[in-house]
């Protein structure tokens, strides 16, 4: 934003995301789908907020639909800008899922250390209006961030179970050169160095100075972070997942590396349990760091089964 304004563009930051004429945008996914017809199935709009300007965004859904795609499509939103008639458009033109920053459950963190000034409720709101038209939503969810206590943590968990998103990414802070949070984080001495130097991803563990227990803490979070989320919520299987965080939380580190392998790959197996029985919950699916609602899956496996029957009755009539 800083060199887009000094370089003479908009002294407005709302008008720093531009985006292409929607009569250009329809017409290449035209072209895409005309050229691969076999291949396309969803299209991702990865604006940095799809739905920052309403106005656009009601144009957009009526002219997606009116030029028939018939393709689902996901967006990134934001809490800040997001309510029934965004929510109810998108639906109806076919989005299938909206993509939300939640990034933390702690006001003071969200404010401090991100500087992303939504309330609570406004978080809750805005998932709760999506969830009110069936539209799938994700929620990136960000741990072990400056100065974030294990109590802070507990507060984005916590808000997780209470907002029941259909899936949530999370990852663990890592302090990038050049990024406010690095400077955050290095200016109050908590980067060991050394260790991200060794570090391969953002996602297994942290390389601040927590301490021997709370780098423990994220270690387990980092791998099973949806038994923590199902453990909170009001659902039928929070006991069950209550139990399994009680065994994991006393496991010391070189107990807890020994079965990490193990664990993740029960979370699969007491998932397709629990579908079985139709209990909800969440479990890890499409990336080591994904908890998916388990209706969502069943619905995608019904999709699936659907379009299986489909191309069979076709290649029968050929």
């Amino acid at each position: 934003m800083d060199l887009y304004q000094d370089e003479g563009g908009s002294k407005s930051r709302r008008e720093y995301l531009r985006r292409y004429d929607i009569d250009r945008v329809l017409g290449e996914i035209l072209s895409i789908r005309e050229r691969f017809p076999d291949l396309l199935k969803t299209v991702i709009f990865d604006d940095d907020l799809f739905t920052l300007d309403k106005k656009y965004v009601l144009r957009f859904c009526a002219a997606y639909k009116d030029a028939g795609l018939d393709l689902p499509y996901v967006v990134n939103a934001h809490v800040q800008v997001f309510d029934d008639e965004i929510a109810f458009a998108l639906k109806d033109s076919g989005c299938l899922i909206a993509k939300f920053g939640l990034e933390s459950g702690s006001d003071r963190v969200r404010k401090e250390v991100l500087w992303r000034f939504m309330p609570d409720q406004k978080i809750v709101d805005s998932f709760r209006a999506a969830q009110r038209y069936d539209l799938h939503t994700s929620a990136f969810v960000m741990l072990g961030l400056p100065t974030e206590t294990r109590e802070e943590i507990e507060e984005t968990l916590d808000m997780c179970a209470e907002i029941k998103m259909g899936r949530f990414r999370w990852a663990i802070f890592y302090p990038f050169p050049g990024t406010a949070g690095y400077t955050i984080a290095d200016d109050l001495d908590l980067i060991d160095h050394e260790k991200a130097k060794s570090m391969g991803n953002y996602f297994d563990a942290s390389c601040l100075k927590f301490g021997e227990e709370h780098d423990l803490f994220l270690e387990k979070l980092g791998a099973l972070c949806p038994w923590y989320v199902n453990a909170l919520t009001d659902w039928q299987c929070s006991k069950t997942y209550t139990e399994l965080v009680q065994e994991v939380e006393a496991m010391d580190r070189e107990t807890f590396r020994k079965k990490r392998a193990d664990l993740v790959k029960y979370d699969r197996e007491l998932s397709e349990e629990l579908m079985r029985l139709d209990i909800p919950h969440y479990s890890i699916r499409y990336a080591h760091v994904m908890g998916v609602r388990s209706d969502f899956v069943k619905w995608e496996r019904r999709l699936e089964a659907s379009t299986r029957e489909e191309q069979a009755v076709v290649y029968t009539l050929d």
